[in-house]
């Protein structure tokens, strides 16, 4: 039977590759058969391109020989000719219709022909009537041109031709060659075909032995225990010494039984596993459970499936004892459980401890910052300071903890919401320069004029991670300075990456600290905490909250020299933001006209909110939830400050109450010690509008009333906002310039501005001059050069305008959009030129 199945293969194969050789062959002998007749036809192409020539030169011959000697004989009849030479003419014409170049070739022949035979007829006539008029008419030269001519046509085209020929004799002969390989190949491949086939068939019974052999093996050595049984009847026909050792059954203890009747197996499950196998062909790890011949009861994971041995249906089923495994997940499941138990009580640990150092803490810097507002002796001062300074320490290390238990635990979440750069910049450097000036060191901000007005991140968490880098610079300086510089590292679309960078000339870090100093609880120095304080925690801190970010931070130090530590960190570009979204904390001194309540059971926050809110609000007070319930059904108030952990009722529940009872939709602020962040999303989810953690300062309090106010626009009549400093200029200027940039980065140095302004006017007349003529000249590729160098300039004074027509032209690849656009900013950059010329006289 294997005989004849090898016999039909080779007979196929072998009748495959004997069709496939006869029809390449037949192919490529018509190829072969076609290519020679094109070889032929072009050497009759040739062969009638000479005799053209040879007809036309004899005529010329003729005539010319009429005209020196007058003898008619001579002469061709030129009918005869113009006639044979016309038929040649078509016929070539005709047979070059396959090669358009040829065919185009043959109709200027026959043209030139036809004038060189109208004019050898004209020749002949002239001299009949006069020697000289033929004899003028030759000295013109014009035969000797159209001889030329034609004889360069021809040689042209009978080059080609043979080109041609050649190719096609190549052709055919590669035709035959191929031929004569297939022939050799298909035998040489049929013969191959015959004795491969051969091969395999002899040494199918000993890969069959071979085969069997392994599964022994196999079988044998399988660290699973492995059982075989008859499909129809259950009945064990083989049995590994692995499942011996995991059941206890040896070969004599299995033989006629099945698993049902070893008592390993309920005749149920045995069923269920039957039709599993019967509907899916296979069952792969299936958790199941059996007796083993002690009486144990153990869990495997257990596949089968279905196979045919020695011709008889049979299921070949493999087990893998997982009890321990099983022990071992509960233990896990359960060592898990305790983990998370542990987790949240310390959650709940450090929630309290927040709350009980935070609520005291709250007091001691409120009434602090109060306090500083007095009138106070000099040693009093003193006093207060070291007061307010040991309790900002005291709530830095607080906050560290906390924050560092939030970045472990994973519960620390990033706001994405409108900022303005460089006001949080200004604000932070406001922040320290104190403590820079304290220790008479210099404190320097750099940024480029291209840096994006407004970014979208965490607010709060780029202002800790900026006053963590610069608070650690000035702290570990003693002299010299600290230099912040912020660039734009990319832009794509709305997205941009900026770096900053803090450098200092402080005390450096040891080499070998730079990559342990990231770490918790590490410093540079094992005397730095004794001499500097601190947790260190602040730098492991800020790593994790710039990767939360998604950037990253680098760190370049030296001992004695300093540190520069540089900050990657990617953001989406805000479009457009109102003054409500970026109004500085620094910016309200205080909110007048509100009805507002305090719900606070602790009578120093009581104070201190009072004292904050009451000169120009009216303050009502709740000591409890209950309360403030009571105070809130028969009296409307503006804004309603909750504290969350108070006897009696708490700020939740209080919440809950009047959102969904009274339908109250006043904005409550949950002021509370905690600062856990499932707290902050518990008391949103309670319909809190905001929230403020202990202790806080007066503006922060007085910020979170107007930003909840202003979103309350029915209430908005009522506020009345006092502006320490001059708010932020308005981008929508209906000036040609702004010196606001300049006026800030220089801190309105006008003897510096005076100058920038004489230099940029300097710069733009060479500008506009270098514009015209790289225009005339149409050098495009500098205009993009220049107009990208003007942009700097331009923006620096918030030329919008002109900053819009440079990144036209910077960007477009099409020299009249150029042209155009330069025209319109040489007219822009001539108008604020003249109007800065008009404003500033002296420049």
């Amino acid at each position: 039977m294997k005989i004849n199945k090898y016999i039909v293969i080779i007979f196929l194969l072998s009748a495959v590759v004997v069709s496939v050789s006869t029809y390449y062959s037949i192919n490529s002998s018509k190829l072969a058969a076609g290519l020679s007749d094109r070889v032929y036809l072009t050497q009759h192409q040739i062969s009638r391109l000479d005799k053209i020539y040879s007809n036309l030169s004899i005529a010329d011959n003729a005539v010319k020989n009429y005209i020196i000697t007058g003898n008619a004989k001579l002469l061709i009849p030129p009918d005869s000719s113009a006639a044979r030479l016309k038929r040649t003419l078509r016929s070539l014409r005709r047979d070059m219709k396959g090669d358009s170049s040829l065919f185009t070739d043959s109709k200027r022949l026959e043209t030139l022909a036809n004038a060189r035979i109208k004019v050898l007829d004209k020749l002949a006539k002239e001299r009949k009537q006069s020697f000289d008029s033929a004899k003028k008419m030759v000295s013109t030269g014009i035969g000797i041109a159209q001889m030329d001519t034609i004889k360069a046509l021809v040689d042209r085209m009978t080059a080609k031709e043979r080109l041609q020929r050649t190719q096609y004799s190549t052709q055919t002969q590669v035709s035959v060659d191929k031929t004569t390989q297939t022939i050799i190949v298909s035998g040489i491949g049929t013969f191959l075909i015959i004795i491969i086939v051969l091969f395999f068939l002899s040494r199918d019974e000993r890969r069959i032995q071979r085969s069997e052999r392994k599964f022994r093996d196999v079988f044998t050595a399988s660290p699973f225990a492995i059982v075989i049984t008859d499909l129809k009847t259950g009945k064990i026909q083989s049995i590994n010494e692995e499942f011996t050792f995991m059941f206890g059954f040896t070969e004599k203890d299995v033989k006629g039984y099945s698993m049902v009747d070893l008592g390993a197996l309920s005749q149920e499950d045995r069923t269920m596993i039957i039709e599993d196998v019967r509907v899916n062909g296979t069952s792969r790890n299936k958790e199941f459970q059996f007796r083993t011949k002690s009486g144990d009861i153990i869990t495997t994971l257990f596949s089968n499936i279905i196979l045919d041995i020695d011709e008889t249906p049979s299921i070949l089923a493999l087990f893998s004892n997982i009890t321990e495994l099983k022990k071992l997940q509960h233990e896990l499941v359960t060592a898990k459980e305790l983990a998370e138990k542990s987790v949240r009580e310390k959650d709940v640990f450090l929630a309290n401890m927040s709350h009980e150092i935070r609520t005291p803490m709250n007091a001691i810097i409120g009434f602090s910052d109060l306090l500083k507002s007095t009138s106070l002796e000099d040693e009093q001062k003193d006093f207060l300071n070291v007061i307010s300074n040991a309790g900002e320490n005291l709530l830095v290390i607080i906050n560290d903890i906390l924050d560092f238990s939030k970045i472990e635990s994973g519960n620390l979440t990033m706001e994405k919401r409108p900022l303005n750069l460089k006001v949080l910049l200004e604000y932070t450097k406001k922040l320290l320069l104190l403590k820079a000036d304290e220790k008479q060191i210099g404190l320097n901000f750099y940024y480029e004029s291209d840096l994006p007005e407004f970014i979208i991140g965490d607010q709060v968490r780029l202002n800790q991670i900026l006053i963590n880098l610069i608070g650690n610079a000035i702290k570990f300086t003693e002299e010299g300075k600290v230099e912040v510089r912020t660039r734009t590292v990319s832009k794509n679309g709305n997205e941009c990456t900026l770096e900053i960078s803090v450098k200092d000339t402080g005390i450096g870090i040891p080499e070998d600290k730079l990559e342990t100093i990231f770490e918790r609880f590490k410093q540079g120095d094992d005397n730095t905490t004794r001499k500097y304080g601190g947790t260190g925690l602040g730098l492991s801190i800020t790593k994790r909250l710039i990767e939360l970010c998604g950037g990253q931070i680098k760190l370049n130090s030296k001992i004695g020299v300093g540190s520069e530590f540089i900050i990657q960190i990617p953001f989406e570009m805000a479009q457009k933001v109102t003054d409500a979204d970026i109004t500085s904390e620094a910016q309200i001194d205080k909110i007048c006209g509100l009805n507002i309540l305090i719900v606070e059971d602790n009578e120093l926050n009581q104070k201190l909110a009072i004292r904050i809110l009451k000169k120009a609000n009216t303050v009502s007070l709740a000591v409890n939830g209950q309360e403030a319930i009571d105070r809130v059904k028969y009296q409307q108030f503006d804004i309603i400050l909750m504290d969350l952990q108070m006897p009696v009722m708490d700020g939740y529940t209080a919440t809950k109450y009047i959102r969904e009872v009274l339908k109250n939709t006043t904005p409550i602020i949950a002021l509370t010690a905690h600062s856990i962040g499932e707290e902050k999303g518990k008391s949103l989810e309670y319909g809190i509008n905001e929230y403020l953690s202990k202790p806080y300062k007066a503006h922060e309090l007085l910020q979170k009333i107007q930003n909840q106010i202003q979103a309350g626009k029915e209430n908005n009549s009522k506020i009345k906002i006092e502006i320490k400093e001059e708010a932020p200029i308005d981008e929508k200027n209906n000036k040609l310039y702004d010196l606001s940039l300049i006026q800030e980065n220089s801190d309105n140095d006008k003897e510096f501005i005076q100058e920038s302004i004489s230099i940029f006017l300097r710069d733009m007349s060479n500008n506009i001059d270098v514009l015209k003529n790289s225009l005339l000249e149409e050098k495009y590729e500098d205009i993009r050069k220049l107009a990208h160098k003007m942009k700097s300039s331009l923006s620096l004074f918030k030329a919008d305008k002109a900053v819009e027509l440079c990144k036209k032209i910077e960007a477009s690849s099409e020299d009249n959009v150029i042209a155009s656009s330069i025209h319109e900013l040489i007219d822009s950059v001539t108008l604020i030129t003249e109007t800065f010329k008009r404003d500033f006289p002296l420049t």
